[in-house]
Protein backbone atom coordinates (compact mmCIF):
# COMPACT_ATOMS: atom_id res chain seq x y z
CA UNK A 1 0.00 0.00 0.00
CA UNK A 2 1.04 3.57 -0.75
CA UNK A 3 1.37 5.44 2.18
CA UNK A 4 0.11 8.89 3.15
CA UNK A 5 1.56 11.71 5.08
CA UNK A 6 -0.17 14.82 6.80
CA UNK A 7 1.72 18.02 8.01
CA UNK A 8 -0.44 20.71 8.87
CA UNK A 9 0.10 22.82 12.15
CA UNK A 10 -3.58 23.93 12.92
CA UNK A 11 -4.77 20.79 14.79
CA UNK A 12 -8.32 21.33 13.67
CA UNK A 13 -7.25 21.57 9.59
CA UNK A 14 -5.02 18.48 10.03
CA UNK A 15 -7.82 16.07 12.29
CA UNK A 16 -10.54 17.37 9.26
CA UNK A 17 -8.03 16.33 6.05
CA UNK A 18 -6.91 12.90 7.76
CA UNK A 19 -10.65 12.54 8.30
CA UNK A 20 -11.82 13.10 4.56
CA UNK A 21 -8.88 11.37 3.54
CA UNK A 22 -9.51 8.21 5.45
CA UNK A 23 -13.17 8.34 4.39
CA UNK A 24 -12.51 8.08 0.68
CA UNK A 25 -10.11 5.67 0.66
CA UNK A 26 -12.57 3.48 2.97
CA UNK A 27 -15.43 4.16 0.10
CA UNK A 28 -13.19 3.97 -3.01
CA UNK A 29 -11.28 0.96 -1.43
CA UNK A 30 -8.12 2.63 -3.04
CA UNK A 31 -4.61 1.21 -2.12
CA UNK A 32 -3.54 3.38 0.23
CA UNK A 33 -3.11 3.86 3.86
CA UNK A 34 -2.41 6.77 6.21
CA UNK A 35 0.81 5.89 7.91
CA UNK A 36 1.27 10.06 9.69
CA UNK A 37 -0.82 13.34 10.74
CA UNK A 38 1.67 15.54 12.26
CA UNK A 39 2.57 19.24 12.44
CA UNK A 40 6.65 18.46 13.51
CA UNK A 41 8.49 18.52 9.72
CA UNK A 42 11.71 16.86 11.45
CA UNK A 43 9.18 14.08 12.27
CA UNK A 44 8.09 13.42 8.93
CA UNK A 45 11.57 13.92 7.53
CA UNK A 46 12.59 11.37 9.46
CA UNK A 47 10.08 8.72 8.57
CA UNK A 48 11.13 9.61 4.73
CA UNK A 49 14.38 9.15 5.04
CA UNK A 50 13.79 5.29 6.61
CA UNK A 51 11.04 4.56 3.70
CA UNK A 52 11.73 2.56 0.46
CA UNK A 53 8.70 3.40 -1.02
CA UNK A 54 7.45 6.30 -3.00
CA UNK A 55 5.13 7.84 -0.57
CA UNK A 56 2.07 10.68 -1.04
CA UNK A 57 2.69 14.20 1.10
CA UNK A 58 0.16 16.51 1.92
CA UNK A 59 1.66 19.61 3.45
CA UNK A 60 0.86 22.79 4.87
CA UNK A 61 2.46 24.97 2.68
CA UNK A 62 2.54 28.12 5.60
CA UNK A 63 3.68 25.35 7.92
CA UNK A 64 3.79 27.68 11.32
CA UNK A 65 7.43 26.55 12.27
CA UNK A 66 10.11 27.71 13.55
CA UNK A 67 11.99 24.84 11.55
CA UNK A 68 11.19 25.07 8.42
CA UNK A 69 7.98 26.14 6.18
CA UNK A 70 6.03 23.98 3.89
CA UNK A 71 8.14 25.27 0.89
CA UNK A 72 11.28 23.72 2.51
CA UNK A 73 9.85 20.76 3.64
CA UNK A 74 8.62 19.85 0.42
CA UNK A 75 12.30 20.33 -1.11
CA UNK A 76 13.95 18.26 1.58
CA UNK A 77 10.96 15.14 0.69
CA UNK A 78 12.06 15.65 -2.75
CA UNK A 79 15.43 15.31 -2.10
CA UNK A 80 14.83 12.19 -0.14
CA UNK A 81 11.69 11.36 -2.26
CA UNK A 82 12.41 12.12 -5.97
CA UNK A 83 9.32 10.16 -6.79
CA UNK A 84 6.81 10.56 -4.30
CA UNK A 85 3.88 12.77 -4.81
CA UNK A 86 3.33 16.20 -3.02
CA UNK A 87 -0.11 17.99 -2.93
CA UNK A 88 0.46 21.32 -1.09
CA UNK A 89 -2.43 23.12 1.36
CA UNK A 90 -3.19 26.05 0.95
CA UNK A 91 -4.81 29.36 2.22
CA UNK A 92 -4.02 31.47 -0.65
CA UNK A 93 -3.56 29.74 -4.11
CA UNK A 94 -1.37 32.75 -4.92
CA UNK A 95 1.26 30.69 -2.82
CA UNK A 96 1.09 28.19 -4.96
CA UNK A 97 1.92 29.33 -8.01
CA UNK A 98 5.30 30.63 -6.37
CA UNK A 99 6.33 27.12 -5.96
CA UNK A 100 7.01 26.63 -9.35
CA UNK A 101 10.36 28.59 -9.28
CA UNK A 102 11.44 25.80 -6.57
CA UNK A 103 10.83 22.93 -9.23
CA UNK A 104 9.19 21.09 -6.18
CA UNK A 105 6.76 19.65 -8.39
CA UNK A 106 3.94 19.17 -7.00
CA UNK A 107 0.90 17.13 -8.43
CA UNK A 108 -1.93 19.94 -6.72
CA UNK A 109 -3.17 21.67 -4.01
CA UNK A 110 -6.15 21.80 -1.84
CA UNK A 111 -7.72 25.07 -0.40
CA UNK A 112 -8.39 24.79 3.25
CA UNK A 113 -11.33 26.51 3.58
CA UNK A 114 -13.35 24.88 0.58
CA UNK A 115 -14.43 22.09 2.84
CA UNK A 116 -17.38 21.17 0.61
CA UNK A 117 -15.23 19.99 -1.85
CA UNK A 118 -12.38 18.55 0.25
CA UNK A 119 -13.11 14.84 -0.05
CA UNK A 120 -13.92 15.57 -4.03
CA UNK A 121 -10.00 16.95 -4.60
CA UNK A 122 -8.85 15.01 -2.06
CA UNK A 123 -10.17 11.72 -4.53
CA UNK A 124 -8.90 13.47 -7.62
CA UNK A 125 -5.51 13.53 -6.42
CA UNK A 126 -5.43 10.20 -4.73
CA UNK A 127 -7.05 8.63 -8.38
CA UNK A 128 -4.64 10.31 -10.45
CA UNK A 129 -1.70 9.36 -8.50
CA UNK A 130 -3.37 5.45 -9.09
CA UNK A 131 -3.76 6.28 -12.69
CA UNK A 132 0.40 7.05 -12.94
CA UNK A 133 1.51 4.18 -10.73
CA UNK A 134 -0.46 1.02 -11.67
CA UNK A 135 1.03 -1.51 -10.25
CA UNK A 136 -0.69 -4.33 -11.70
CA UNK A 137 -4.47 -4.87 -12.92
CA UNK A 138 -6.00 -5.70 -9.47
CA UNK A 139 -4.97 -2.59 -8.02
CA UNK A 140 -5.65 -0.60 -11.20
CA UNK A 141 -8.61 1.68 -11.40
CA UNK A 142 -11.06 2.63 -13.82
CA UNK A 143 -11.76 6.06 -13.44
CA UNK A 144 -14.28 8.79 -15.47
CA UNK A 145 -14.80 12.27 -14.72
CA UNK A 146 -18.88 13.00 -14.86
CA UNK A 147 -19.68 16.52 -14.03
CA UNK A 148 -18.49 17.25 -10.88
CA UNK A 149 -18.04 13.91 -9.37
CA UNK A 150 -15.77 11.20 -10.24
CA UNK A 151 -16.53 7.26 -10.75
CA UNK A 152 -14.02 4.90 -9.99
CA UNK A 153 -14.08 0.90 -9.54
CA UNK A 154 -11.19 -1.65 -9.70
CA UNK A 155 -11.26 -3.14 -13.05
CA UNK A 156 -11.48 -6.10 -11.56
CA UNK A 157 -14.23 -5.56 -9.75
CA UNK A 158 -16.46 -4.60 -12.53
CA UNK A 159 -18.77 -6.95 -14.40
CA UNK A 160 -19.97 -4.79 -17.64
CA UNK A 161 -21.10 -1.80 -18.83
CA UNK A 162 -24.61 -1.25 -20.62
CA UNK A 163 -26.50 1.38 -22.46
CA UNK A 164 -28.47 2.89 -20.26
CA UNK A 165 -31.92 3.94 -20.67
CA UNK A 166 -31.31 7.68 -20.26
CA UNK A 167 -29.80 9.20 -23.58
CA UNK A 168 -26.30 9.23 -23.85
CA UNK A 169 -25.43 7.53 -20.37
CA UNK A 170 -23.90 4.56 -19.30
CA UNK A 171 -24.37 2.34 -16.66
CA UNK A 172 -21.32 0.48 -14.72
CA UNK A 173 -22.31 -2.53 -12.85
CA UNK A 174 -19.60 -3.82 -10.32
CA UNK A 175 -19.17 -6.18 -7.38
CA UNK A 176 -19.68 -3.14 -5.03
CA UNK A 177 -21.30 -0.64 -6.77
CA UNK A 178 -23.34 0.73 -9.91
CA UNK A 179 -23.37 4.01 -11.52
CA UNK A 180 -24.39 5.82 -14.60
CA UNK A 181 -22.09 8.69 -16.31
CA UNK A 182 -22.36 10.37 -19.55
CA UNK A 183 -20.59 8.63 -22.24
CA UNK A 184 -20.09 6.40 -25.75
CA UNK A 185 -20.00 2.56 -24.91
CA UNK A 186 -17.27 2.81 -27.81
CA UNK A 187 -14.97 5.04 -26.12
CA UNK A 188 -15.29 3.20 -22.71
CA UNK A 189 -14.63 -0.31 -24.92
CA UNK A 190 -11.55 1.15 -26.41
CA UNK A 191 -10.05 2.39 -23.47
CA UNK A 192 -10.76 -0.95 -21.70
CA UNK A 193 -9.80 -3.87 -24.12
CA UNK A 194 -6.63 -4.14 -23.14
CA UNK A 195 -7.67 -4.94 -19.30
CA UNK A 196 -9.70 -8.11 -20.79
CA UNK A 197 -12.93 -6.84 -21.62
CA UNK A 198 -14.69 -7.64 -24.63
CA UNK A 199 -18.35 -6.16 -26.28
CA UNK A 200 -20.48 -9.07 -26.58
CA UNK A 201 -23.34 -7.08 -27.60
CA UNK A 202 -24.23 -3.23 -29.31
CA UNK A 203 -25.85 -2.64 -25.37
CA UNK A 204 -22.93 -4.80 -23.38
CA UNK A 205 -18.96 -4.80 -23.07
CA UNK A 206 -18.30 -7.31 -20.14
CA UNK A 207 -15.37 -8.11 -18.20
CA UNK A 208 -14.05 -11.61 -19.00
CA UNK A 209 -12.31 -12.11 -16.07
CA UNK A 210 -15.82 -12.07 -14.07
CA UNK A 211 -17.80 -14.08 -16.65
CA UNK A 212 -19.24 -17.26 -14.94
CA UNK A 213 -21.13 -18.79 -17.57
CA UNK A 214 -21.58 -18.39 -21.83
CA UNK A 215 -25.26 -20.17 -22.35
CA UNK A 216 -24.94 -20.38 -26.09
CA UNK A 217 -28.30 -21.86 -27.08
CA UNK A 218 -30.04 -18.51 -25.67
CA UNK A 219 -27.03 -16.48 -26.39
CA UNK A 220 -26.73 -15.34 -22.86
CA UNK A 221 -22.96 -14.68 -20.61
CA UNK A 222 -23.73 -14.93 -16.77
CA UNK A 223 -21.53 -13.04 -14.44
CA UNK A 224 -20.19 -14.13 -11.43
CA UNK A 225 -22.85 -12.60 -9.20
CA UNK A 226 -25.23 -14.21 -11.64
CA UNK A 227 -26.12 -10.89 -13.62
CA UNK A 228 -26.89 -12.01 -17.41
CA UNK A 229 -26.15 -9.37 -20.84
CA UNK A 230 -27.57 -10.39 -24.10
CA UNK A 231 -25.17 -11.69 -27.26
CA UNK A 232 -25.34 -11.42 -30.53
CA UNK A 233 -24.35 -13.75 -33.02
CA UNK A 234 -21.74 -12.14 -34.42
CA UNK A 235 -19.82 -12.24 -31.09
CA UNK A 236 -21.08 -15.44 -29.86
CA UNK A 237 -18.14 -17.30 -31.96
CA UNK A 238 -15.65 -14.83 -31.01
CA UNK A 239 -16.62 -14.93 -27.48
CA UNK A 240 -16.40 -18.55 -26.94
CA UNK A 241 -12.43 -18.51 -28.51
CA UNK A 242 -12.01 -15.82 -26.34
CA UNK A 243 -13.15 -17.92 -23.68
CA UNK A 244 -11.23 -21.33 -24.53
CA UNK A 245 -8.07 -19.22 -23.51
CA UNK A 246 -9.28 -17.59 -20.44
Amino acid sequence: MTELFICEDNPAIAKQITAHAANVIEENKLNFTIKLTTSNPTTLLNIVNSSKEPGVYFLDIDLGSNVMDGIELAQKIRELDPRGFIIFITSDTEKFQHTFKYKIEALDYIVKQDTDNLEQRLLECLTTILSRNPKNNEQSLFSIKDGTRIITEKYSNILFFEVSSKVHKIKMHSLTKQAEFYGSLKDVETELLKHNFFRCHQSYLINLTNVKEVDVKNRFVYMINGQKCEVSYRALTELKKMMKKA
